[in-house]
């Protein structure tokens, strides 16, 4: 009896479309006979990776070389060499799911007993002598070693994809370790392609104080083509002996501008034609590439590959029942196509990489983001536009991210070569892809940024003149050293800043320093003065009959005064009609005028009982402005408000402006020229990036708000809540270790206390609509959402009052995260929130991340921890409790 299958499949419906036939440039076809699959020859290293691994007895190595060109293979041999000397290795890479699969590449070269995990989500045989792992995790663990006093138990680390120093948002974690790590301990650094490998070997050996060695290949391991695409039916070469094919420019301005959608299924049959299978086609959103997979045709005639995917897919569902009704199950199986992005559940893009890499699949619609860091390689990459979506608008591709997607093209060992095909559409700059396909990648950069996490685990062990030594050490700092940059226009604004306020109280010999002071002050004012305007406009449209009766005496914007006649709504806006106060010709009628609430400057305490005789008034002004008395407004104002304006009061009465002799120089009617030289001093920051002085008063900043806020004493040196909020290595620190000072989420259900968390972990601005009624009570949650808000109104305001960025602090993520650790039903937590389901799976695994770090507490918070342990164990379960690694 045949086995009952997990999953129901369905009849699709095959597009429509006519039959043309593809013509091929006679000069493409000499090209389109290489493709096959090179001879069988047994594994041979390139001369690159004998040479890194020999470098690895005698020094430090920087490995600069393509994707796909063997760098794995160069640690493996590194870690046999390690391990013959009975010596142990960390291996560190920036994703969950990249250490997961270098994991299990080790546990079958070396044995499972050899081989440790430690990714947050999965710790396993951590003293194993093959430790594979995130590089936040090693970064942490140093961080633990440096306060401890000990070593790390380590003597190679390897730090694969280490060209992610540059990422802006994470980059600054891979120098921190290069920083930190203590010399005896060998670095191998495993990089895709960059410009400045010797630039950054120069640093690296100045800052550990022993020779990095670099090794580079630029040799592709398979030849790749680039290719156009013509919709009409035609296939060209991109690029001629001479450039850019002239042709390819013409046909190109004929196709690119008519906006007609591609014809996905059209471009993959064109594609099967010619042997161009399998394929990547990079799409711009998660929407499109959803939308790409119903274009395509069923795939007829390879009956017996389907057959081997539906017996894999039937094998991967036994460990994974939950993707047995996945809306895009049977376009996979009988379109061999599918569907890649972040808002897939980790398990399914899982499933999808599997299939690819076993040759089921035809083609793969991703997002850029594969491009970097996931392993499916294909024959041929399709580029539908120049550009990517940054997640706050669409810039053109860098030179990086475009080596990075066609590096996905052509299989070593299965291709003898690969293609980049070109498709015309309104966002397809071909001009600017051919130059980035002549263009080295771009230079690894220092993102040395300070964060209030990094302050404090520096301060746990580290005296401020040590950490000024230590980001001193900085890439940023060497290469200002090794390249000064500084030109005659900063010369002189040095010199003219230094004249402008040598008499006043900030530091004239230091203008980074005048302009952190400057626009600190100038920032603190502004806020002041928007708080005071929001504030009295809202106590006067609420209480407009209060403020403006008949007669009330008030001054307006432009220093006249006035007396109120009456007030009345235009267009639903509260408008005064006034007169005015001032003298007048005998006789002549007095012009009455509409003011608008933002334009009363001041009222005044006298209501004029009787202003039928305006003359009898304005006669009387002089006697009534000395017995007049101005309203304190601010008395009225809420608290919450008075707390925001008395905070940015106290800040401004601490800056350097405030009480100096040189304060109308620099923010009065003479502030034009300060002003033109921090210009020339922002141009010079845009071209060059931030200078090493920066840095350090950066730190400064952070060490002064750590002060203010009771996490670091006036020795420098951690309090008791400095202590354990340091191990909260999170982006928000400051404010989830408010919450927990304040006993804002003591004694709570498990449940909430995972709740908590939600808001803090989504980093994007994102409207997600929400169905509780009749299927989630979240009154609880709203409860405790509304708590949170009122215990970190006043850490938000301080916050922001000192020029630190705060985070929205969403809704949505904690009903989500209240919902599934209540134990509703995947599908279920689907219906009540509308959000991709990766989006959700991603949330849960945050929060988990967060979880943990508090989980890590017991010592000075041990109800609070024993809660976050139950809470992790309520939202690790199907579907996320497999594939959390894959995040």
């Amino acid at each position: 009896m045949a086995p009952k299958k997990r999953f129901r499949e369905r009849k699709l419906e095959r597009p429509s479309r006519k039959e043309k036939k593809l013509k091929i440039e006679p000069e493409l076809k000499k090209v389109l006979s290489l493709i096959g699959v090179p001879e069988q020859t047994g594994f041979v290293p390139d001369p690159f990776q004998l040479e890194a691994v020999r470098l690895v007895g005698e020094s430090d190595v920087l490995v600069s070389a393509p994707t796909g060109s063997g760098k794995t293979w160069i640690a493996s041999e590194a870690i046999k060499l390690y391990l013959s000397m009975g010596k142990k290795t960390w291996y560190a890479t920036p994703l969950k799911a990249l250490s997961n699969s270098i994991y299990e590449i080790f546990q079958n070269t070396f044995g499972a007993h050899l081989c440790g995990i430690l990714t947050g989500d999965r710790k396993e045989n951590p003293d194993a002598p093959i430790i594979v792992g995130t590089t936040e995790i090693l970064r942490n663990q140093l961080y633990d070693a440096m306060y401890q006093g000990e070593d790390l138990r380590t003597d190679l680390v390897i730090l694969d994809e280490a060209h992610y120093m540059s990422d802006a948002d994470r980059g600054v974690v891979w120098e921190e370790v290069m920083i930190y790590l203590p010399f005896r301990i060998r670095l191998v650094l495993l990089s895709a392609t960059i410009s400045n490998a010797e630039e950054l070997a120069g640093w690296l050996t100045e800052v550990r104080g022993r020779f990095v060695s670099v090794v580079k290949a630029t040799k592709r391991p398979v030849p790749l083509k680039l290719l156009y695409y013509d919709p009409e039916g035609m296939v060209l070469s991109f690029t001629n002996k001479r450039g850019l094919s002239q042709r390819v420019e013409k046909i190109h301005a004929l196709r690119a501008h008519k906006g007609q959608r591609p014809d996905y299924g059209e471009i993959i049959r064109d594609l099967r034609s010619l042997n161009l299978l399998p394929a990547i086609f990079f799409l711009k959103s998660r929407e499109d590439c959803d939308r790409a997979i119903h274009q395509c045709e069923e795939t007829r005639g390879d009956e017996a590959i389907k057959e081997r995917l539906r017996a894999d897919v039937e094998g991967f569902f036994a460990q994974h029942p939950h993707l047995a009704n996945h809306r895009q199950l049977d376009v996979l199986l009988h379109r061999r196509v599918a569907s890649h992005h972040a808002g897939q559940l980790p398990a399914w893009k899982l499933l999808v990489e599997r299939m690819m890499n076993q040759g089921y699949l035809e083609a793969i619609f991703a997002t850029s983001t594969v491009a970097a860091g996931v392993n499916f390689p294909a024959r041929t990459v399709v580029l539908l536009q120049s550009d990517r979506y940054n997640g706050r608008g669409f810039v053109g591709l860098t030179s990086t991210e475009f080596h990075q997607m066609i590096g996905r093209a052509g299989r070593r060992g299965k291709d003898s070569i690969g293609f980049a095909l070109v498709v015309p559409g309104p966002h397809q700059d071909i001009r600017h892809l051919y130059e980035l396909s002549k263009s080295q990648p771009e230079p690894i950069k220092s993102q040395l940024k300070i964060n209030f996490s990094m302050a404090l685990n520096l301060l746990l062990s580290h005296t401020p003149s040590e950490i000024r030594y230590l980001l001193e050490r900085s890439f940023l700092t060497f290469k200002q050293v090794t390249e000064p940059v500084e030109d005659q226009s900063l010369g002189h604004l040095k010199n003219r800043l230094k004249e402008l306020v040598r008499n006043g109280r900030c530091d004239a010999h230091n203008p980074f320093k005048v302009r952190e002071e400057y626009l600190s002050y100038r920032a603190l004012k502004r806020e002041l003065e928007a708080l005071k305007r929001e504030g009295k406009e809202n106590l006067f449209a609420s209480r407009l009959k209060e403020f403006f009766p008949k007669g009330r005496i008030i001054q307006l914007r432009d220093r006249s005064m006035n007396v109120v006649l009456y007030h009345h709504h235009v267009q639903r806006t509260p408008e005064l009609v006034c007169m005015a106060l001032g003298k007048s010709k005998k006789g002549a009628k007095r012009s009455i005028k509409r003011a608008r609430l933002q334009e009363v400057e001041r009222i005044y305490n006298h209501i004029e009982p009787d202003i039928s005789d305006m003359d009898s008034l304005v006669e009387r002004m002089r006697e009534l402005s000395s017995q007049m008395e101005e309203l304190n407004l601010s008395s009225y104002f809420d608290q919450d408000l008075l707390l925001r304006i008395r905070n940015r009061e106290l800040a401004l009465g601490q800056t350097q402006c405030h009480g100096c002799q040189n304060l109308n120089l620099c923010h009065g009617r003479h502030k034009a020229e300060i002003l033109g030289l921090l210009e020339i001093m922002d141009e010079f920051r845009e071209r060059v990036g931030p200078s090493r002085e920066e840095v350090w008063l950066s730190f400064e900043r952070h060490l002064k708000f750590l002060k203010a806020t009771g996490f670091v004493d006036e020795q420098n040196r951690l309090t008791y809540d400095g202590y354990w909020a340091s191990k909260l290595r999170l982006d928000h620190p400051l404010l989830i270790a408010e919450l927990i000072r304040k006993g804002s989420i003591a004694r709570l259900e498990p449940e909430l206390v995972a709740a908590a968390f939600g808001p803090f972990v989504w980093d994007r601005s994102q409207e997600v609509f929400l169905r509780t009624r009749g299927r989630l009570d979240i009154t609880p949650y709203e409860n405790l959402y509304e708590r949170i808000l009122e215990d970190l109104l006043d850490m938000l305001d301080k916050l922001e009052t000192n020029g630190f960025p705060i985070p929205q602090i969403p809704f949505w993520p904690g009903v989500a995260i209240y919902g599934w650790a209540k134990g509703m039903p995947w599908e279920a937590l689907m219906g009540v929130v509308k959000a991709d389901e990766g989006d959700v799976a991603s949330l849960i695994v945050r929060t988990v991340d967060h979880l943990r770090q508090v989980s890590g507490l017991k010592d000075t918070h041990p109800e609070l921890a024993q809660a976050s342990e139950v809470a992790i164990g309520l939202l690790m379960r199907e579907p996320i409790y497999l594939e959390q690694a894959q995040e």
